[in-house]
């Protein structure tokens, strides 16, 4: 058994032969999370078992125990209980963050609490469909970029001129709350060319104005969708060019017979712990309070408001609640040292935030 392995690039005596990742074959027939591509990021550790899967996770504590899991164990169905139990016998203290309904059924079943943190809009390619009330938003984002002359492209990354590409992303993040690169859900931008992500670039004018990067998302061995993981554009237009960007990849991968492209994840949006899960009631009101007051850490409202603009619930556009899962007691006093490793440091953004009011 394979367990607990560092997710560093690995080299052999001989340079020019690469050891194979052990987690690629997993990763391509399981990994239909829209997170799962996101466990090769830098920094990620994973519990590997040959016979099922891994996990893939993050240390948040010296001590072994305590874990930081990202999303969904990657292993067939009928082997995630297995797989998480054996995880477990190292990591008791562990946290999962990201977890669908199956994942989160199963952890509830072995003593932890299940809490609703967040949402996931996911578009059915095949199904959905500009026409009809309520995407008038999106059409005139489109029509926009048409009559400017705004041309997107896919390319790969090696074409495009490094220098820009940061300057975008740097004027971008400056715009936002936290005014940082964020890390574990959220997979840092990557500049290069990478295996299976699609990377789809903005121009007007010949100018490089925005751009998009798509994770892959796979079900038996092939990929059947993508994750808008990245997006950044520059300011000064009428219209969104990271939504005109999404537009034209989806009708690429429709054409390509893809089935699904997800907008992501929306922290803290339709939290209701409705009694579907045996929960934590003083993390839910954690969560609600963050989502009220914490808007100046990340833009929670924001987030999800711009994905209503696809209409989730209409023809072709669907949500789907996400969960964690806690051991009991519920480490609240955790929760500083989760929201770091997803790159928000809200100690150092209050004090920031206080010293730029002076």
């Amino acid at each position: 058994m394979l367990s607990d392995i560092p997710a560093i690039m690995m080299a052999a005596a001989n340079p020019i032969e690469a050891i194979p990742d052990p987690r690629e074959p997993f990763l391509n027939r399981y990994g239909s999370n829209s997170l799962s591509y996101s466990s090769l990021q830098k920094g990620m550790e994973f519990f590997l078992e040959p016979q099922y899967g891994y996990i893939a996770y993050s240390p948040i504590k010296a001590d072994i125990e305590r874990a930081l899991c990202l999303a969904d164990p990657i292993c067939s169905s009928e082997n995630q209980e297995q797989l998480i139990k054996m995880f477990l016998e190292r990591h008791k203290g562990a946290v999962f963050l990201h977890l669908t309904k199956e994942t989160a059924t199963i952890l509830n079943r072995l003593g932890f609490v299940v809490n609703e943190i967040g949402t996931e809009t996911i578009i059915d390619i095949k199904k959905f469909s500009l026409a009809g009330g309520g995407k008038e938003f999106l059409r005139s984002q489109r029509n926009r970029a048409a009559k400017d002359g705004l041309i997107v492209k896919e390319q790969p990354c090696s074409e495009v001129p490094l220098e820009q590409l940061k300057q975008i992303s740097a004027e971008w993040m400056a715009k936002k709350a936290n005014g940082r690169e964020l890390s574990f859900l959220v997979r840092p931008a990557r500049y290069d060319d990478e295996t299976d992500v699609r990377k789809f670039f903005a121009y007007q004018n010949d100018r490089l104005v925005g751009f998009n990067f798509f994770d892959p998302i796979y079900r038996g061995d092939r990929i059947i969708g993508y994750m808008d993981n990245t997006h950044r554009s520059v300011a000064g237009f009428s219209y969104s060019i990271p939504d005109c960007i999404n537009l034209e990849a989806m009708h690429q991968f429709g054409l390509e017979g893809k089935e699904l492209l997800s907008l992501g994840f929306s922290p803290l949006h339709a939290l209701n712990d409705s009694g579907e899960f045996r929960y934590s009631f003083a993390l839910k009101k954690a969560l609600e309070v963050f989502r009220e007051h914490a808007n100046f850490l990340y833009d929670f409202k924001g987030t999800a408001f711009h994905k209503t603009r696809y209409r989730p619930g209409t023809e072709g556009c669907y949500e789907i609640k996400l969960y964690c899962a806690c051991p009991q007691p519920v480490p609240i006093f955790h929760m500083g040292k989760v929201f770091k490793r997803c790159g928000i440091d809200p100690i150092r953004h209050v004090i920031t935030r206080g010293v730029s009011r002076k």
